[in-house]
């Protein structure tokens, strides 16, 4: 499971600012996350070969990401 949400336009992704559950994440390709500034938004990589295993107790979910307005 890939979750994919653009930057919303005119703003500026606040990097370091991915939580999953109130939890800061990386932006590191190869981590849980991601920015993928080229497509204007962030990916965050559910799926089982990523570095996080989800399960019935993470329920629900909630990824949250900072911006500032340009």
């Amino acid at each position: 499971l890939i979750i994919t949400d653009p930057i919303p336009a005119n703003t500026t992704f606040v990097d370091g600012s991915i939580r999953l559950n109130a939890v800061p994440q990386t932006n590191a390709v190869d981590g849980l996350d991601f920015s993928d500034f080229t497509a204007n938004q962030i990916n965050v990589d559910l799926s089982e070969g990523s570095t996080k295993i989800l399960t019935p107790a993470d329920s629900p979910i909630t990824i949250t990401f900072d911006v500032t307005i340009d």
